[in-house]
């Protein structure tokens, strides 16, 4: 994680921080377990959500991919910044072939985290698809709902009307329809080659 990803989030919302790592060829039970070490200190860090593992598909090119998750960005930061953090990194210089490199996910890119086995987030023209299916009938049930209820709260506040919409649309979406949209899509996001 870079210095710059804390100004990408927004306090309260949850951080999906995914890391790949390349391991040294024959170093993977060194690896499996720094992981176990490193979960059970993550366990104890207050808004630590867990941990899902990626273990390498190739063995000639062994890639452990690690989707950390944290109820917000200050549980984030206690975890990063802390000592045993720091220590767990060094120990793992010994089997690492190459720096790990890392993707932080806030908002909307969490809709499509990748499950546990899926080593790449879904094409785009997929994510778009389904956030496009979700959130037009969605869309539209609000449309019925909620602006009528604001144009009579609130008479001639267009854009008002349009800023609270949009507000209840995303709380939606983001909190209780695509998490339950992209569970049962999972075929479609992330078919089987």
């Amino acid at each position: 994680m870079t210095a710059t990803t804390a100004e990408t989030s927004t306090p309260k919302e949850p951080v999906t921080i995914i890391v790949h790592r390349k391991i040294k060829k024959g170093m993977e039970a060194e690896a499996e377990a720094w992981l176990h070490g490193v979960s059970k200190v993550l366990e104890r860090y207050e808004g630590a959500l867990g941990v899902e593992v990626i273990r390498p598909a190739n063995p000639a090119n062994p890639e452990y991919t690690y989707i950390y998750h944290f109820a917000d960005y200050a549980c984030l930061n206690a975890w990063h910044e802390s000592d045993e953090r720091k220590a767990w990194l060094a120990r793992s210089q010994a089997f690492m072939a190459e720096p790990p490199q890392y993707e932080e996910l806030t908002g909307l890119e969490y809709w499509f985290t990748p499950p546990a086995g899926v080593a790449r987030a879904p094409k785009r023209w997929r994510q778009l698809i389904v956030s496009w299916s979700a959130l037009t009938p969605l869309s539209f049930i609000l449309s019925l709902t909620v602006l009528p209820l604001l144009r009579e709260l609130l008479p001639g506040q267009i854009l008002l009307h349009t800023i609270i919409n949009l507000g209840v649309l995303l709380w939606i979406a983001s909190y209780v329809l695509m998490p339950q949209v992209t569970k049962r899509v999972q075929w479609f996001l992330h078919p089987k080659p």
